[in-house]
């Protein structure tokens, strides 16, 4: 009962910790950067609020429960200073609020680093254990076991659309892959030996040691601009490759238990493993060429606004407009001339993805396709020379 009882101090005393509120800003702020920036774009949010953590209840609590096992079950102790130093890196690593660096290779394994090298003193044994160093590194191995299946679950419609300027002086568009996922864990802080005890913390006393029972409230994510086609391709193989990461960065750390220094080559590995395969990725969809462009005979979908009658028609994004009553679509503008002349009668043809062809039956719906809800490539609702200039930037970086 002792545990249980102090377990849920542990959980209230998440409430005073400021990562906490940190990690409830990220989940927020970057949605409200992203609807201003839709807004510029295409004159509407198309998102819904916090859009970014969408669908990843079930992976967090999953993981929590893995994590609980392994830090509980194990009693993972840390100190207060590799917590202290983690809290920095997160904030450090999340500032720019879009999820890049939020892998575990880079917060945890940054934490890990630092806390290796720095001088430590005569306190090195008493408040940096190697079981502690081993159990860091068994858990960026797990984290990035999570963080793949993040990967594997994404899901084309999930994808942020985004609009950039070509040097030819064309717009095209991208898919933003951006997901954040709250996986906290447990561990015992020890209350002796030096370490500074902190009061507002619950107290277990397992054999003749006392320890502190701390929540850490940690987040995963990642986030991808994909140029060359629909996202969902990319993220599932990008989810193996993190697997394997993970599962050679676990087997890796617990081999730490044999021999410590193995930990730390789990860590390097898992930082280097994890940028080689981001830069990968990132230049085989430089490689594409783009699959939504402004002009092109292709007049392919690039977002829809959520719930709107595009959606309920069964539009889903990627799909190519080919006729409306079986005549050809030629472009943007002929594709909203022939939605006037065949208002409340519509059979509109559209190719999907694996060659496959649809019909969609419109009897209910009327107005342009920006009042049906469709979006394509083509110049923004508000744009300016140096929006140009940026994306331009970015293209060449």
């Amino acid at each position: 009962m002792d545990i249980l009882f102090e377990g849920f101090r542990a959980i209230g005393s998440l409430f005073v910790n400021p990562i906490f509120y940190w990690v409830i800003i990220l989940c927020f702020l970057p949605a409200f950067q992203r609807g201003e920036l839709e807004k510029e774009l295409f004159n509407q949010e198309l998102s819904s609020t916090a859009a970014e953590v969408k669908n990843t209840f079930y992976l967090s609590l999953f993981m929590t429960v893995v994590l609980l096992v392994f830090t509980v079950g194990l009693k993972v102790t840390f100190s207060y200073e590799l917590i202290a130093v983690l809290s920095v890196i997160i904030v450090l690593l999340s500032f720019r609020t879009n999820h890049i660096f939020l892998s575990a290779s880079y917060t945890l394994g940054l934490s890990f680093l630092i806390l290796w090298f720095i001088p430590k003193g005569y306190l090195d044994q008493a408040l940096y254990p190697e079981q502690s160093f081993i159990s860091l590194a068994v858990m960026i191995g797990i984290y990035l076991i999570g963080e793949a299946v993040l990967y594997f679950l994404f899901k084309d419609k999930e994808a942020f659309p985004r609009l950039a300027y070509s040097e030819r002086g064309r717009w095209y568009g991208k898919l933003q892959v951006n997901k954040l996922s709250i996986i906290p864990f447990m561990v015992f802080l020890p209350t002796s030996n030096g370490a500074i005890t902190n009061s507002l913390l619950p107290i277990l006393t397992i054999g003749d040691q006392e320890y502190a029972l701390f929540i850490m409230p940690f987040i995963i994510g990642f986030n991808h601009l994909f140029q060359g086609g629909l996202p969902e391709d990319y993220t599932k193989s990008l989810s193996y490759s993190v697997f394997g990461l993970g599962l050679l960065v676990l087997l890796m750390a617990m081999g730490g238990y044999i021999n410590s220094h193995l930990a730390l080559v789990a860590v390097v590995l898992a930082i280097l493993g994890r940028i080689l395969i981001h830069y990968l990725y990132y230049r085989k969809d430089k490689k594409q060429a783009p699959a939504f462009i402004e002009g092109h005979l292709e007049i392919r979908v690039l977002a829809l606004l959520k719930n709107s009658p595009a959606e309920k028609l069964g539009f889903q994004r990627g799909d190519v407009i080919l006729s409306v009553n079986e005549i050809v679509v030629e472009s943007l503008e002929h594709f909203n001339q022939l939605l006037a002349e065949h208002a409340g009668d519509c059979l509109i043809e559209i190719h999907r993805s694996k060659g496959r062809l649809r019909y969609i039956q419109n009897y209910d719906y009327l107005g342009s396709y920006e009042e049906l809800g469709l979006y394509f490539a083509e110049e923004p609702y508000m744009h300016s020379r140096e929006y140009r200039e940026a994306q331009l930037v970015e293209d060449d970086g």
